[in-house]
């Protein structure tokens, strides 16, 4: 696959970012709406709820979830909590997962919100991850709900090494046969974030690519000021986790636009033409990272 292939754009300027990076008004008389992809109610993939901030984190499936979670844990129930969430029990009114669903019913008038990415860059990011779901109910990432299916299932794939990215993309029912990823990473963000009505369910919408600038953002809004002690802490600066498929990211050589070929762009853009059209991502352009 040539380079020269890729589509290459990068410098272009988003003429609509859409509804990210920006507050929603809603008027009070409006009632929150469930969004079409309700997550399930655990730390893995849920909505994480704050009775004290009165907030509401909406996981969308391969956009910064772990890392979001794991930073609200760490800076309300301490440096233990980001990667053993029972250290948060003691904290529950103030940080506890619950299913996205549950959170609207209970609690429409908090402040959601949630964070958007590229649709190309995440497209890679559920590429990557099949290496942590290819073939043992004990692969890093595997939450205790999706094991039961798992053990039921449980017979090797084939292997990851010899499907590509454009396999990946192009050929979308050959890849359980390759792992056992939840279809539900595939959905579009928008699933997670409008209603079947495409309405809204959130209140602010970061962006993956600017998250520490908008974390900083929520934090103020919603008065959290101890977790704004634990950013500054940090000196504003979240860390990543989750990082996966180091072998599938050195394969694109430092620069995605190397592994989209134009039939690729296409298809991605042609499967998640809502997320580009509502979150405000270019078409043309695929980033470098």
């Amino acid at each position: 696959m040539q380079k020269n292939e890729s589509v290459i754009a990068l410098n272009a300027t988003f003429n609509n970012i859409g509804y990210a990076g920006r507050f929603v008004h809603r008027d009070s008389n409006v009632k929150r709406e469930q969004m079409a992809t309700p997550t399930g109610g655990d730390w893995g993939a849920g909505c994480a709820v704050s009775d004290k901030y009165k907030f509401v984190y909406v996981h969308v499936l391969k956009s910064g979830g772990s890392t979001t979670k794991e930073f609200l844990r760490k800076s309300i129930c301490g440096e233990e909590a980001g990667v053993d969430a029972n250290k948060c029990n003691a904290f529950k009114s103030t940080i506890r997962p619950m299913g996205c669903s549950m959170a609207v019913r209970q609690h429409p008038h908090y402040f959601f919100f949630s964070f958007a990415r590229n649709p190309f860059t995440r497209m890679f990011s559920m590429y990557s991850m099949i290496d942590g779901f290819k073939g043992s109910t004990k692969s890093k990432g595997i939450s205790a709900s999706e094991r039961p299916k798992l053990l039921r299932n449980h017979h090797r794939r084939l292997s990851t090494e010899d499907f590509s990215f454009a396999d990946f993309v192009l050929k979308p029912g050959e890849r359980k046969k390759h792992t056992f990823m939840s279809s539900s990473h595939y959905h579009q963000q928008s699933n997670f974030l409008f209603s079947w009505q495409m309405c809204p369910t959130f209140d602010f919408l970061g962006r993956v690519e600017h998250y520490d600038e908008d974390m900083k953002t929520i934090l103020r809004h919603v008065g959290a000021t101890e977790m704004l002690d634990y950013f500054n802490g940090i000196n504003g600066t979240v860390k990543v986790i989750n990082t996966w498929g180091a072998n599938k990211k050195s394969s694109m050589e430092g620069d995605l636009r190397s592994v989209y070929t134009q039939d690729v762009v296409d298809e991605v853009v042609k499967g998640y033409q809502a997320d580009f059209d509502l979150l405000g991502y270019d078409k043309t352009v695929v980033p470098q990272f």
